[in-house]
């Protein structure tokens, strides 16, 4: 394995202490204005968040993106997105003194973020057990419901 990226997973994968979890940053052109998927998970309901999920042993941060997406949103990556950049940003987030995971990383969260133009046809089909609202919103907007 070369992949500096999949070497990284796969370090933060032995080590234990931050959780791998690729972030999908999924955006829409509508006109001149670029809109962004954000998404109210069902075990955080009162914030908003960019679509994400654990990047599990073994899988591409590629397989990760399409599995999490195709799950909580019924987006097929090979047809629903283009210009995907992966991991174009990484964010290592401790956990809270008092919050236990439940897969056993001690530290935190290690956030890797990926970019992508939703082109698909806009009918996102929402997996309750997942996500239970979406919004499309413009920069400033995304921007407070993320704060």
């Amino acid at each position: 394995m070369n992949n500096p990226l999949q070497e990284l997973i796969k370090e933060l994968h032995q080590a234990g202490e931050y959780r791998p979890v690729n972030v999908a940053v999924l955006y829409k052109k509508i006109d001149e204005r670029i809109e962004f998927l954000l998404t109210q998970p069902r075990n955080a309901p009162e914030i908003w968040s960019f679509p994400q999920g654990g990047i599990k042993i073994g899988e591409t941060i590629e397989e990760s993106l399409a599995r999490e997406l195709k799950e909580e949103l019924g987006i097929d990556s090979k047809k629903d997105l283009s210009e995907v950049l992966y991991a174009f940003h990484y964010r290592k987030l401790d956990f809270e003194p008092t919050r236990k995971d439940k897969r056993n990383f001690t530290k935190g969260k290690a956030y890797l973020f990926s970019l992508a133009q939703y082109i698909g046809d806009g009918n996102l089909v929402l997996k309750d057990h997942e996500v239970i609202n979406i919004a499309w919103s413009g920069y400033e907007d995304s921007i407070k419901l993320l704060s």
